[in-house]
């Protein structure tokens, strides 16, 4: 009898032993602060990057995702610093399996205004990126400290291979922009609003071919094309480009203002050409065949 007792007592006990340790363990998930755990985490892993992330929210996807909502991605290097707009929602998807296999692929959608989505393949050293957005807002992008765009949307589509070695890997870009306002060009030109900008690229090893670009600068018709011969240093790349200007439909604006100087340079016509030649951080400029440095 007490035998049975006993036994009864333990086998109770034991089931309450394990009901303890389960609601203990429960309550220890509902109280776990996971929200300062994920920022945490995220930003972390941006550092090791070499990106700053800054967002008001995070959860994580099952089985292996990650949404964050306002979002912004800046660098930490001040040699490329940048900060990009503030994202309303960005997704990011992947596999568990991906840690077993050569190639790690994490899908990827943003909003921001328009939607985008894509995916980023990791593998051999370097990764391809395929995008496809539309109409995405850039209120907020920075770049280098002074070019900073205050309005406007961009979409993208296409692919592009990207090593530390610029003069590895192929790509194929189609972008256009429109009403984008951008601001630190030039001292003399503070403002310039692109009305629409309508450009395809492709990236053959260390050659950057823009097979064509159209812009409408309030009213100010650019037509072009040429080659960037890309440097591991990208202020020592090679410019060879063309365009053909039409100031004629020129619309109140920022840029008006400096059409009467621009004119005088060219015999005060309302069509030149322009040359760009040299590398990326002091190029040469020629209006019509004439230098301008």
């Amino acid at each position: 009898m007490r035998s049975g007792l006993l036994s009864a007592i333990n086998r109770r006990g034991g089931k309450f032993t394990a009901w303890f340790f389960l609601l203990f363990f429960f309550l220890l998930l509902v109280r776990f602060p996971y929200g300062e755990l994920k920022s945490w985490a995220i930003s972390e892993a941006g550092k090791k990057a070499g990106v700053q992330v800054v967002m008001s929210d995070s959860d994580f996807l099952f089985p292996f995702g990650l949404a964050i909502t306002d979002v912004t991605f800046s660098s930490e290097n001040p040699k490329t610093f940048f900060i990009t707009p503030r994202l309303e929602k960005l997704v990011l998807r992947g596999s568990p399996f991906m840690f077993f296999s050569d190639e790690k692929v994490i899908e990827f959608e943003l909003v921001n205004g328009g939607k985008g989505k894509g995916h980023v393949s990791i593998s051999g050293g370097g990764l391809t990126v395929n995008i496809d957005t539309e109409e995405i807002k850039m209120d907020g992008l920075m770049v280098g400290n002074r070019l900073v765009i205050d309005e406007g949307t961009l979409s993208l589509s296409g692919n592009m291979e990207v090593y530390n070695e610029v003069s590895r890997g192929e790509g194929d870009l189609a972008l256009t922009v429109r009403g984008v306002l951008l601001r630190g060009i030039n001292p003399l030109l503070p403002e310039i609003l692109i009305s629409q900008l309508d450009a395809h690229a492709e990236k053959k090893g260390s050659q950057l071919l823009i097979n064509s670009l159209k812009a409408d600068l309030q009213g100010i018709k650019v037509k072009g094309d040429g080659k960037i011969n890309l440097d591991q240093n990208m202020k020592k790349s090679r410019l060879a480009l063309k365009a053909d200007v039409d100031l004629s439909g020129a619309k109140e604006g920022p840029l008006k203002d400096y059409l009467p100087f621009l004119k005088g340079m060219v015999g005060q016509r309302d069509r030149f050409n322009v040359l760009l030649s040299g590398d990326l951080e002091k190029p040469n400029v020629k209006l019509d065949g004439k230098s301008i440095n």
